[in-house]
């Protein structure tokens, strides 16, 4: 797999937020950093495998 850029973002109520700066509308949610990690690795795992059925194509990372 790709290696693809993870930013982590602490919400005003602790929660924290795993996004992808190169695929847009890919993110998930955490009780704390660890988790938001590993949830948003799901989150771009599921993503990368829908890319078959996607409209667009998934872009190589930055």
């Amino acid at each position: 797999m790709a290696d693809y850029a993870m930013k982590l973002t602490t919400r005003y109520d602790g929660m924290v937020v795993a996004t992808f700066p190169d695929l847009p509308g890919v993110s998930a949610l955490g009780v704390d950093d660890e988790d938001a990690r590993s949830e948003g690795l799901r989150a771009l795992a599921a993503a990368l495998a829908e890319n078959g059925g996607a409209p667009r194509p998934v872009p190589e990372p930055a």
